[in-house]
């Protein structure tokens, strides 16, 4: 759902109102006056109405996907400019009328839940269309000296010149490759230089061990299968969630590993799984978080996939662990049609399949018999299990007889299938395409999808090397402000940025807070019930009511008014760190805009706001007191800016 002209206006009206008499987010009773955020406001909503996922929409120049910021003279005389210039950070050029940057020297709006479809239970038929795959790099122009043709005249020989290609910045890379920019990550990106920091995350491909400390003490993450059933089957069904949800926010607020964490959000959405929906075999969930997705984020494909598809709770959420091809109800097609529909050869952008149902049937066929040992009495129950009897045993041919299970027997032929399909042209054209989605654009270019699928088959299907080529690529060089913060991004970032201090207790109150936040906002990891996984572009969050509930919650981690003063474990901003060295109030506001990864923004905003909480920009930094440095950073969080990564 995208914001109408009607729906900004009424966000607009709702956020006037509570300026005026609503329940301020400062525990310190002050009522917050936002009406210098009315500008930018009206802009994020604006902008958002303009956004639309290239898949399904182009605007009127053919450019998809992207966030347009209107000019402020089209809404309100009165709306300030929001940033200075319209150069990148770090590479000087100019952005593109359709691109948000990031401005100043040193450099996806996300809503609530997406509509939410019942999964699928029966088959829906498709028209295969076979397509061509590209697996070859677009060709190189080079410079070449031509040589001179002799005549009577001598003629001195042209040059032609290319220009290198651009390198991306820094600032882009502190906010795309991780949950939000830090004191730590500014300071490593200076140090190491854009092409260093990448190689520096790319051999922290592991969980951070620091961090890791930090979640040794939950009682599910380093348990069995077993003994995680006993937990959950002895205490209550909620310990699972929430250890999975905590979790997953302590690592990404606090690891250095930052990249890694990010891989692992992607392939949880990829090889999605849904606790909600996963009844009895619930603590499945945190054996395939930890030694499915964790272990293999940034191994081999190849190996993520066999990880997958040996994993019990794939095989019970897709409902493969019952598939009997000797039974009359004959196999279930659920997992064999995500296994070539989702996890590997894909539906490409034009709703183009190289395979048929024939074949989804044929997949689902070769992979019977992997089930799960169901008998509670087994000291194998939960694991895998793979049942001969189940499985059928006639030679299958899918893909036009690219793939035959012929001479292979039982189990064997399931193996065969998922290394197949895992090195499969058209799977590295799908993988590449889901990592520059993640990286680079809710659009990638057909060429950049290409040369980055060329990578990962000339590498036997290795993460490392195919991110390298991703990161470092033009497209990425070009790609500032293309990307949307999704729910759980903006959290972290906004944690990440106000230095907030985030107890590592699953069973906290301030734990549980943030856990029902993002619940509201539609993306608690886990949850989401559909085998596709949170979507990774803009226009499925973009609605009026989820960018409310994004700006308030910002402002209210700003403010300390997530948990209460008697809570045993609050999430307070580090104040300290905001205020810094600067000696004037200007400077706490302009630092703050840095820190956040706005860049330098107007000195005509930055005064205005100013004057909202009594400042000058001259003044002391003391002159601003805690109070209103909080409020001060909720109009930075809620800059369109901060919810771009």
């Amino acid at each position: 759902m995208t914001a109408t002209p009607t729906e900004t206006a009424a966000v607009i009206g709702n956020i006037e109102e509570k300026s005026a008499g609503g329940s301020p987010p400062s525990g310190s009773g002050k009522v917050m006056n936002r009406r210098a955020l009315v500008g930018t406001l009206a802009l994020v909503a604006v902008g958002a109405a303009a956004c639309r996922d290239g898949e399904n929409a182009e605007d009127a120049t053919g450019v998809k996907g992207n966030l347009a910021i209107p000019d402020p003279a089209d809404i309100s005389p009165e709306v300030l400019p929001l940033y200075e210039g319209s150069n990148n950070r770090d590479d000087g050029g100019s952005a593109p009328t359709t691109r948000v940057t990031r401005p100043g020297p040193t450099s996806s709006t996300t809503g609530a839940r997406p509509t939410t479809t019942t999964r699928r239970t029966t088959t829906t038929r498709r028209t295969a269309t076979t397509l061509a795959v590209t697996t070859t790099a677009p060709a190189m122009t080079s410079s070449t000296t031509a040589a001179p043709t002799t005549t009577s005249t001598t003629v001195a020989p042209t040059t032609t010149t290319t220009e290198p290609p651009p390198v991306v910045s820094t600032s882009l890379l502190a906010t795309r490759v991780t949950f939000g920019s830090t004191p730590g990550v500014e300071n490593d990106l200076s140090l190491l230089g854009a092409s260093g920091w990448i190689e520096q995350q790319l051999g922290r491909s592991a969980p951070d061990p620091t961090v890791e400390a930090l979640v040794s003490g939950f009682r599910t993450l380093n348990t069995t299968r077993q003994q995680a059933y006993q937990i959950r089957k002895d205490a209550d069904d909620d310990v699972i969630r929430y250890e999975l949800t905590h979790s997953a926010l302590v690592r990404s607020t606090y690891s250095t590993h930052q990249l890694y964490e990010m891989m692992c959000h992607l392939w949880m959405d990829h090889f999605n799984i849904n606790i909600s929906g996963n009844g009895s075999y619930r603590h499945l969930a945190i054996d395939y978080q930890e030694n499915v997705i964790r272990a293999n984020a940034m191994g081999r494909f190849s190996d993520l996939l066999k990880a997958t598809a040996n994993s019990p709770a794939m095989m019970m959420y897709l409902d493969n662990y019952r598939s009997n091809a000797n039974s009359s109800s004959g196999v279930n097609e659920n997992y064999g049609r995500e296994l070539l529909e989702l996890h590997t050869l894909g539906i490409d952008r034009n709703d183009n399949q190289i395979y048929t149902e024939a074949d989804v049937v044929g997949a689902a066929l070769i992979m019977s018999g992997w089930s799960v040992e169901t008998d509670r009495d087994s000291a194998n129950y939960s694991d895998f299990r793979y049942r001969s009897n189940y499985h059928h045993t006639e030679a299958v041919s899918i893909l036009g007889g690219a793939f035959s299970s012929a001479g292979l027997s039982g189990k064997a032929a399931g193996d065969a299938l998922v290394d197949y399909l895992a090195k499969h042209p058209t799977t590295a054209s799908h993988i590449a395409w889901k990592l520059a989605r993640r990286f680079v654009s809710d659009t990638p270019s057909a060429a950049l999808i290409a040369s980055t699928a060329q990578v990962y088959l000339a590498n036997d299907t290795q993460l490392i090397p195919t991110l390298r080529h991703l990161l470092n690529s033009t497209e990425m060089a070009q790609s500032d402000g293309l990307k949307f913060r999704r729910p759980f991004e903006l959290m972290v970032a906004s944690m990440r940025g106000l230095g907030t201090s985030l107890s590592v207790d699953p069973t906290s109150r301030a734990a549980r807070v943030l856990r029902d936040r993002l619940n509201s906002l539609g993306q608690e990891p886990w949850r989401w019930e559909q085998p596709d996984g949170y979507a990774d572009f803009s226009d499925p969050w973009i609605n009026s009511d989820g960018m409310l509930r994004r700006w308030e919650l910002s402002a209210r981690l700003a403010h300390d008014n997530m948990t209460s003063s008697s809570d045993a474990d609050q999430l307070l901003t580090d104040l300290n760190a905001l205020r810094g060295s600067a000696a004037t109030a200007g400077e706490v506001y302009d630092l703050m805009a840095l820190r956040f990864g706005l860049g330098v923004l107007p000195p005509t905003l930055r005064d205005q706001q100013l004057a909202l909480v009594d400042g000058v920009a001259a003044d002391a930094a003391s002159s601003i007191d805690d109070d209103e440095l909080a409020e001060l950073a909720s109009y930075l969080l809620a800059h369109p800016i901060f919810q771009l990564r």
